[in-house]
């Protein structure tokens, strides 16, 4: 709120600090290296410091303001260096400073590890908007961590769906200061949330991307960071939750340096996905580069919580081994692996 009730003197000392004496100490001992006078800023002083036209933005209006995570397909920022989304840390971190009796999001305990006013109240806010609400700890760790890794994935692939306009994304937060919920990919313990897996696919240097908003017409689209030309073959499948498979194709395709594009639009003549298969229905999707596969995902025609998703009966034997866990699938179950090597599948 400084452009409206800041004392003067206070940012006539702050533009002394950060816009004459930091500058002309490191253009002295590193001439090369670019500054930039604070975070959002349009260039300097105060003026429309989170512009549109030029510098960065911060974007908080999906979760502080409670806006659906589709309200990023209404921008196209610049440089967006700050947005973000909570979820919970893993069971293991959560027992470091609460006993069982407290592993509820609304306990005292609990609350006082959250890093956002009101984030529990965000968080599951959500959760429901998205995703069924678990019954236990242990499943609210497991869908918070979806739903976080979903939101940064839709707003990051949609950054760089509009490079050229958008040349930059800095998500908040990697990592924490001390065990607690917050934003952060990486919790105190080093323990990965599912963000950080997810992380190297969505910044991967060739990305392939769909949209989805309107289920009739779906956009694939590819956003390369690489300075040359990327050959690739563009593959997709429409299939059921059962693994049915309904349509696919395959198309070579030449992604330009340093470009985004759309490729491909798929209908539902080419999908063969009618509206009562909305909820059962999805498109898998991915390109491959001298035969491995450098990108890809599924889209969704319906929210996660409204999809019929089929138990697939796999189980596993987990083992706690203090830092990590070891799974061990029975001998007697039927794996399917897929090789990325070799774009096939073997029972």
């Amino acid at each position: 709120y400084w452009n409206i009730d800041a004392p003067a003197e206070y940012k006539k000392d702050y533009l002394r600090l950060f816009e004459a004496l930091i500058p002309k100490i490191l253009h002295f001992y590193d001439p090369d290296t670019f500054y930039h006078p604070s975070s959002p800023s349009s260039g300097g002083s105060f003026n429309d410091s989170s512009s549109h036209e030029r510098g960065d933005q911060h974007y908080w209006d999906v979760w502080h303001n409670l806006k659906p995570l589709e309200d990023c397909f209404n921008y196209k920022f610049r440089f967006c260096s700050e947005f973000g989304f909570e979820s919970l840390p893993s069971v293991k971190t959560l027992r470091a400073f609460a006993e069982k009796k407290d592993l509820n999001l609304n306990s005292i305990v609990m609350d006082a590890h959250h890093k956002c006013e009101k984030g529990a109240e965000k968080l599951m806010y959500y959760i429901a908007a998205e995703a069924h609400i678990p019954s236990d700890i242990e499943g609210l760790v497991y869908v918070s961590q979806m739903v976080q890794a979903d939101s940064i994935r839709l707003f990051t692939e949609h950054m760089r769906r509009n490079r050229g306009a958008c040349m930059g994304a800095f998500y908040w937060q990697v990592n924490d200061s001390n065990p607690c919920i917050s934003w952060s990919s990486i919790d105190y313990f080093h323990r990965w949330k599912a963000l950080h897996y997810r992380a190297k696919h969505f910044f991967a240097p060739v990305l392939l991307s769909a949209v989805s908003r309107d289920p009739e017409r779906i956009r694939l689209n590819i956003s390369s960071e690489r300075t040359e030309k990327a050959e690739v073959s563009l593959r997709w499948r429409a299939r059921t939750a059962d693994g049915e498979m309904i349509s696919q194709g395959n198309q070579d395709v030449s992604a330009a340096p340093l470009s985004a594009t759309d490729v491909l639009t798929l209908t539902p003549e080419m999908t063969r996905i009618t509206p009562d298969m909305y909820d059962k229905a999805y498109i898998e999707y991915s390109l491959v580069e001298r035969g491995l596969k450098i990108s890809g995902g599924t889209c969704m025609l319906v929210k996660p919580k409204k999809f019929r998703f089929q138990d697939p009966e796999i189980t596993f034997k987990i083992t706690d081994m203090g830092n990590k866990f070891s799974k061990t699938p029975p001998h007697d179950m039927l794996m399917l692996i897929t090789s990325q090597r070799e774009g096939k599948e073997w029972k």
